[in-house]
This record gives C-alpha cells, sequence and structure tokens, in this order.
C-alpha cells in the first residue's frame, strides 16, 4: 500500500510517500513500521507510547483522528497522514 505522510511544525516540514504491506493497516501499526524503517521519523510530534507531544494532532485525509477510531483507524491504499503543531500567533 502506498500512503503519504506529512509532518508539520515550527522547523519541521517534510512530505514523505511510504510504502507498507500488508494492504490495510491500523495507524498504530504504519506508525510503528515507518519509525522502525526511519528511527526518530515522529520524535517531534510523538512520545514512544504514540502519545502526541502537546500541541500536536494527527489527520487523516483531513480529519482528525480523535474523531475516527484514534490509533485504530485502518489505512488505506493512498491515504494521506498528517501530523500538525498547532501554533498560534498575531
Amino acid at each position: 500500500m502506498n500512503i503519504l505522510i506529512n509532518l508539520f511544525g515550527v522547523d519541521v516540514r517534510n512530505k514523505q510517500a511510504f510504502t507498507l504491506i500488508p494492504e490495510t493497516l491500523p495507524l498504530r501499526e504504519v506508525v510503528k513500521v515507518v519509525d522502525a524503517q526511519e528511527p526518530g521519523f515522529f520524535q517531534k510530534f510523538l512520545h514512544h507510547d504514540l502519545s502526541p507531544v502537546e500541541g500536536t494532532i494527527v489527520l487523516l485525509n483531513g480529519r482528525n483522528i480523535v474523531s475516527l477510531a484514534n490509533w485504530d483507524t485502518p489505512i488505506r491504499e493512498g491515504d494521506e497522514i498528517s501530523f500538525m503543531v498547532l501554533v498560534a500567533g498575531g
């Protein structure tokens, strides 16, 4: 399965494609597989227990995973996962 992962933060901007097997995995497993392939990839966004770093939200195709099945949300071919740090300013 081919997916796209976006990282958006104060000092981070990354958009990277990944190919994973099998065809459907829960989000928690996708994060573990990607982190095994690229250690530290999520370090500015997630703690080791998958809890988000303060101010981080995780979106799947533009929807907050909290409104879906959270870390158990199934990820499928072509999905786009975004990790964002919310920033306010003026």
